[in-house]
């Protein structure tokens, strides 16, 4: 399973996991949950076997980093910041679960500081404009508004 986690095949681990059925093990809840938020399945089941993971170590800096990109791909910033703490405590010379989630929230962060700002630049109108009209290239006729056509006259 480790070797179909490795080579990004999350749906495969999730089955050979499946077939293991270790729940009780927290290595088997980290990495069955780890897949399945890599596999893009519902979230709500990667929460849930990932917490249940935590619960049986909760000071195992690297269940605490994937929690924390759990949070963060939820958009619960405060609970992500709250891992990055567990894992400051956890981690006293430095690790790299430790700098790999701070990383993360900073890029997190830095994306939706991103957004805001284009928001800002491009607020949404309450009154909807006029529909957008295609550019018309210059060699194709104009359409008058009592069904006839005319040409386009060459300025060349």
């Amino acid at each position: 399973m480790r070797a179909q986690i490795a080579a990004k095949n999350f749906p495969g681990a999730i089955d050979e996991l499946k077939r293991l059925n270790d729940s009780g093990d927290a290595d088997w809840n980290n990495l069955m949950g780890y897949s399945l938020r890599k596999a893009r399945r519902p979230i709500s089941r990667s929460r849930e076997v990932l917490q249940r993971s935590a619960a049986h170590r909760p000071q195992a800096p690297r269940r605490a980093r994937i929690l924390g990109e759990l949070y963060l791909q939820t958009g619960d910033i405060a609970k992500a910041e709250q891992r990055l703490a567990a894992l400051d405590k956890a981690c006293r010379f430095g690790c790299s679960e430790y700098s790999d989630l701070k990383k993360a929230i900073a890029q997190y962060k830095r994306a939706r500081q991103g957004l805001v700002e284009l928001l800002r630049l491009f607020p949404r109108h309450k009154a909807r404009s006029a529909p957008c009209r295609r550019l018309r290239r210059p060699d194709e006729p104009i359409y008058t508004p009592h069904g006839g056509s005319r040409s386009v006259r060459s300025t060349t």
